[in-house]
């Protein structure tokens, strides 16, 4: 299982792209229960829409001053991915993101690239508005 990293030497890895080859799961790994499709509220105030499809999970998240989308792979209780910012607000950042689950309900940042504020979430609502 993954610790808390903070750096791409942590993984022995010399860029983004290196580590996201590395936290890549293989093809049949297994798939966690979770990371629900939904409404997912985080510790940087902002709210983040969630779309699971088996082993795949996409988001656009935003508050007042952000707004950003993630694509990533499920591994187990670990999700490993890509976030950029939109150009919805003036912030341009991007990077990787390492994600661990919680619980079913929660999930925290385990490592980021590119100053990514958020580190837990929590389930609001899950499926699509009725």
């Amino acid at each position: 299982m993954l610790k808390n990293h903070k750096s791409l030497e942590d993984f022995n890895c010399v860029s983004d792209e290196e580590l996201f080859t590395e936290l890549t799961p293989a093809e049949g790994a297994s798939i966690s229960a979770g990371f629900s499709t939904g409404v997912w509220k985080a510790n940087d105030q902002g709210t983040y829409y969630v779309r699971r499809d088996g082993n795949k999970l996409w988001w656009f998240g935003e508050n007042g001053g952000f707004s950003n989308v993630f694509q990533g792979t499920i591994n187990g209780d670990n999700i490993s991915g890509e976030w950029v910012d939109v150009p919805k607000n003036r912030i341009q950042n991007k990077g990787v993101l390492v994600l661990r689950k919680i619980n079913s309900n929660s999930f925290e940042k385990i490592f980021q690239t590119g100053g990514f504020f958020a580190s837990t979430w929590t389930l609001e609502s899950s499926g699509f508005p009725t």
